[in-house]
């Protein structure tokens, strides 16, 4: 996509997008730890580090590791640093996905 144009690289980037929503999404109905772990970042607001969400989901800190990691890749979360050092807050899209999909924990 070198020579691509912008309306080509927005509709790939919207793809991408669309791409880490299903996943995510798919994930937290699937998955009751990451579900766990999405509401211990969004009970943070902004301020939840990796080991108090790993606390606070009541799982492992390898597995709550995964799930944060995941997660940011997936672009639902943001963080200050990677893995369990760093401080977690949920995106726009983590927001948008929070909003219009009602996570069962």
């Amino acid at each position: 996509m070198e020579n691509a144009s912008k309306s080509q690289l927005d509709l790939a980037m919207a793809g991408d997008i669309a791409h880490n929503v299903r996943l995510a999404s798919k994930l937290l109905a699937n998955d009751p730890k990451a579900a766990r772990v999405f509401r211990a970042v969004e009970d943070g607001r902004g301020t939840a580090s990796g080991w108090s969400v790993a606390k606070a989901a009541g799982i492992p800190t390898d597995e709550a590791r995964l799930f944060l990691d995941t997660l940011r890749d997936y672009g639902v979360l943001q963080s200050t640093d990677p893995g369990l050092d760093g401080y977690y807050s949920l995106t726009k899209l983590g927001f948008d996905l929070r909003s219009g999909f009602s996570i069962a924990v």
